[in-house]
């Protein structure tokens, strides 16, 4: 059995792979760097989780902060490309914002924009910092 967590950040990126720009190219780990070849990309992973009782027989309702990393490449028009990229993980994010139930709610909270020198070559960046309200047991499932 999966943590409830891990089955909602599946879900996410498999919501993402509905966007055509984002087909093939979304990841579900933060653990390596990424390759001019692999861009553009999302990474979607976990920041943080915090929790509470919810019931008295021990359900606890969670918030979850979930980043989606978007990185494309450094050349051109870098804050359309994102503009773009944003919007598609937007629209992508909207078709179930309970990802088949498994939340309650989710939503947009905040969204950062730069550049970052990770890998081989310079790659624009923008995260979208969604939280996503469920309930689980205490064991997490």
């Amino acid at each position: 059995m999966t943590h409830k967590r891990q089955a909602i950040r599946h879900a996410i990126a498999a919501q993402l792979e509905t966007a055509p720009v984002l087909l093939g190219r979304v990841v579900k780990t933060r653990s390596r760097p990424t390759t001019p070849d692999e861009l553009p990309v999302a990474i979607v992973y976990a920041l943080t989780e915090s929790s509470s009782k919810a019931t008295i027989a021990g359900r606890l309702s969670r918030t979850l902060n979930v980043a989606v990393e978007l990185r494309a490449s450094s050349v051109g028009a870098l804050d359309d490309t994102l503009d773009a990229l944003s919007l598609a993980v937007e629209q992508a994010m909207a078709t179930d914002r309970t990802f088949g139930k498994l939340a309650i709610d989710s939503s947009l909270a905040n969204t950062a924009i730069g550049l970052d020198g990770e890998g081989e070559t310079k790659q624009a960046v923008a995260t979208l910092t969604y939280t996503v309200l469920y309930q689980s047991d205490a064991s997490g499932s």
